[in-house]
């Protein structure tokens, strides 16, 4: 022990603190920025959203989802892209927060409001294909209106030019003698002495010829025989300080009979031709028409023309519109139109030239609409009555037709027209098979208090097998409220036939139409046309367009094909587009709304659906006509519920599945059919039994074959199998039978016993996997049969169990 004493303890000395040069520091990651430009982009049935990049690395965006602007939030995606495809077909608003996650550090999100693309439904996907063809079918109609605007245009042009010629024309040919009171003002014509002369200033009294500045000579205007000709020619010429113009007008007139009055007969060439300048354009133009008529046959003909080159500081114009027309007055007439231009303009630093040229050709038949619905019962019976034992046929060379099975009676299709009272006829084609019986047509006016009267025609019995037009007029008095037109047949012994039946205005039927066709016209068209424009920035835009346009009644078909550098567009409006190869061993058409490709006894289709359950949309099998495709024949098939069927050796079974044995023994004989798929569809299943037992003795003699006791009878079970389950008993068949004897003095004796029995049913079960079928025969019975003699030379046993199952 040490003492210490008592004096305090010392005191600690304190640590001095050390310095270092260092000093570590702690490490802090960079703030996450928020994700800049997000771009929602609707597409097709969802949003494409895209953001630009962050600059860190290893960045990874977070995509979130909610109902509002401000959430709640659902993460559905992480990416290390810049974009991302959100789609659930729904076409509901939805917001997205995009936020940049470094390291596990996220930043601020970003939040976009969208609406992804809804996926359409089937209604609505036929209603934008429908819309599709609307529109290229609008494309042409539009090119056609163009086209019509353009030769109307034309037209008008042409008769306006033609009629002021014809003014000039008729002037001339209809000057009277002059006479010395009478004032003619500059440009007048006037006779004198049989010579044609033209007023040069105001004239009074001062007679023609005697006086050049008062009167041109034109020339000879004389009138032999029957016939009155003509031929003027006259000529002028003026210049000034600021235009220069010449101008000559051609004319020839013939006319029958002879006499200034109104004629019946006359044919007519004119010519004027036109040049003209100035400080400022310069203009040439010919005009020619040449006219023809028979008045007695209400007939004319007409051929027009006119010619124009004209420039400006601005414009160049070059362009020839012909038109001919020739027609018989009240049955039918024929237009051609045909204009080519050509025209270079510069306005405002923008140049553009154009060259078209548009060809038509309209022809038009008289007539009066039909007042029948669907007078070819193209619609079969909507709306005419059926009679009994008819049918409607069509075929190329006669159309629709009506055919009526042989009747004793007497059976009729009619239909009701409302109208008023007026005088109406009713006409139909008969086609008669034989001399028996009447075919007939019969008008009926009614009032609203019930029948008034009626007509009727007979076909004539002795045109056999040859069509035949047979009408009937009626005059309908005041208060007639409808019409009833009928085709009757009565009494006869074969079929016959009508077509083409017509009611309408008048006293004698005119051109048969149906009830569509109410203009009465067809047209063709055709155009050329190129473009080429330079814009004032010297961009340049080229176009080229053509195409062929057909209208008949309003109904438009044809082709455009239009390029303009960028893309090129062909549009084809038609019922039905067929290629065949030159060989004729194969050919594919567009019809009804489907490509048909033929080839041998097989036939490939796609599109609106067809068959004959009418739900096909892709068929390749046997056949060549759409509406009789079935699946049961069908290699391969798609319908529109989802099902499809490939026979091939890809398939796990075939949708027709027949087995048969032809073994002899009787009870305990086993036959299975399957297992195989199915599309989950009604199967007809078909089971059937026969059998044959023949003896034959060949002595012949008093003997014979005795039939005993017994009865020839079998049963048969047919059990059914789904998927994996058991047998389960399903059907029986009870088979019956007889026994047939034939013993001859002179010649063999024959003993036959038969069985044979069938069951067809429906098996409308849903198989998910397989099904099967299994047929057992479970009882036997056979009539006793024994021959005299005791004994028969041969005996022949044949017998047939079968299970066939077949799903459409």
């Amino acid at each position: 022990m040490i003492d210490i004493g008592g004096a305090p303890l010392p005191s600690v000395t304190p640590v001095e603190v050390q310095r270092s040069s260092w000093f570590p520091k702690v490490y802090v990651s960079p703030d996450t920025p928020p994700v800049e430009g997000v771009v929602p982009n609707p597409v097709a049935d969802g949003v494409l959203i895209e953001w630009a990049a962050v600059d860190q690395e290893g960045v990874i965006y977070i995509i979130e989802r909610g109902p509002t602007q401000d959430g709640p939030w659902t993460e559905i995606h992480r990416t290390a892209e810049t974009r991302y495809l959100y789609s659930d077909g729904s076409g509901q608003l939805w917001w997205f927060k995009i936020t940049a996650s470094v390291r596990g550090k996220a930043g601020e999100g970003s939040v976009v409001g969208a609406q992804p693309g809804k996926v359409p439904n089937y209604a609505e996907m036929e209603a934008l294909n429908q819309a599709i063809t609307q529109e290229i079918i609008d494309r042409l109609a539009g090119d056609l209106d163009a086209v019509n605007q353009a030769v109307g245009a034309a037209r008008q042009y042409t008769d306006e030019q033609v009629s002021a010629l014809n003014g000039m024309l008729e002037d001339v040919i209809g000057a009277g003698e002059w006479v010395a009171d009478r004032e003619y003002p500059a440009g007048a014509f006037s006779r004198l002495g049989g010579v044609l002369y033209q007023a040069v200033v105001m004239s009074t009294g001062v007679v023609p010829g005697t006086d050049p500045a008062s009167w041109r000579e034109i020339g000879e205007y004389t009138s032999v025989g029957d016939a009155l000709a003509a031929t003027i020619s006259i000529a002028r010429q003026n210049a000034s300080d600021l235009a220069a113009e010449v101008g000559r007008v051609d004319a020839v007139v013939a006319r029958l009979p002879a006499g200034s009055g109104p004629l019946a007969t006359s044919a007519q060439v004119a010519s004027e031709i036109q040049a003209r300048a100035d400080d400022v354009a310069a203009l040439g133009q010919r005009i020619d028409t040449t006219n023809a008529a028979l008045g007695d046959k209400a007939s004319t003909a007409q051929v027009s023309a006119v010619d124009t080159a004209s420039a400006s500081r601005d414009n160049v114009l070059g362009q020839r519109i012909d038109q001919t027309n020739a027609a018989v007055a009240g049955k039918a007439s024929v237009d051609t139109v045909a204009q080519v231009r050509s025209r270079v303009d510069q306005i405002d630093g923008r140049l553009d030239a154009q060259g078209s040229a548009i060809t038509q050709v309209t022809a038009k038949l008289g007539g009066s609409p039909n007042m029948l619905k669907d007078s070819s019962y193209a619609r079969g019976f909507t709306y005419w009555t059926a009679p009994f034992g008819s049918a409607i046929y069509y075929e190329p060379k006669y159309g629709n037709y009506l055919a009526v099975n042989a009747v004793q009676g007497g059976t009729a299709s009619e239909q009701r027209v409302d109208t008023t009272a007026g005088i109406y006829v009713l006409s139909a084609e008969v086609y008669r098979n034989s001399d028996a019986g009447n075919v007939r047509v019969e008008i009926g006016a009614f009032s609203a208090q019930g029948f008034i009267g009626s007509t009727t025609a007979v076909s004539d019995r002795s045109k056999v097998g040859a069509w035949q037009q047979i009408f009937v007029p009626i005059n309908a008095p005041a208060g007639t409220t409808y019409l009833n037109a009928r085709i009757i047949f009565e009494g006869t012994n074969v079929i016959n036939s009508v077509r083409r039946m017509k009611l309408e205005l008048g006293l004698t039927p005119t051109l048969w139409t149906d009830d569509t066709a109410v203009q009465l016209a067809a047209s063709a068209t055709q155009i050329l046309e190129t473009r080429a424009t330079q814009l004032e920035n010297g961009q340049t835009r080229l176009e080229a367009k053509a195409g062929v346009l057909l209208d008949v009644n309003g109904r438009v078909i044809g082709w455009r094909a239009n390029n303009d550098g960028a893309q090129g567009i062909f549009d084809i409006v038609a019922d039905q587009l067929n290629v065949t190869d030159p060989n004729g061993t194969g050919s594919t058409t567009f019809e009804a709304g489907r490509w048909v490709t033929r080839s041998g006894g097989y036939m490939q289709v796609h599109g609106k659906p067809f068959g004959t359950t009418g739900d096909l949309m892709m068929y390749i099998g046997v056949g060549s006509d759409p509406n009789a495709a079935s699946k049961a024949h069908g290699i391969f098939w798609i319908d529109n519920k989802g099902n499809a069927y490939f026979g091939g050796s890809l398939s796990a079974g075939i949708l027709r599945n027949a087995v048969q044995t032809g073994t002899t023994q009787t009870v305990g004989t086993e036959l299975v059919n399957g297992p195989f798929r199915t599309n989950g569809g009604n199967r007809t299943v078909t089971l059937s039994f026969s059998r044959t037992h023949r003896r034959q003795k060949s002595a012949s003699g008093s003997s014979g074959f005795i039939a005993g006791s017994g009865a020839n009878t079998a049963q048969v079970q047919l059990f059914r199998q789904i998927g994996t389950g058991g047998w389960v008993l399903w059907q029986v068949l009870n088979v019956t039978g007889s026994v047939d004897l034939i013993n001859e003095f002179d010649g063999p004796d024959t003993a036959i016993s038969g069985w044979g029995a069938a069951l067809t049913v429906n098996d409308s079960s849903t198989a998910l996997e397989t099904v099967s079928y299994r047929a057992l025969i479970v009882a036997f019975g056979e009539q006793s049969v024994t021959h005299q003699s005791g004994s028969f030379d041969s005996q022949t046993i044949t017998q047939n169990l079968s299970i066939i199952s077949v799903e459409q």
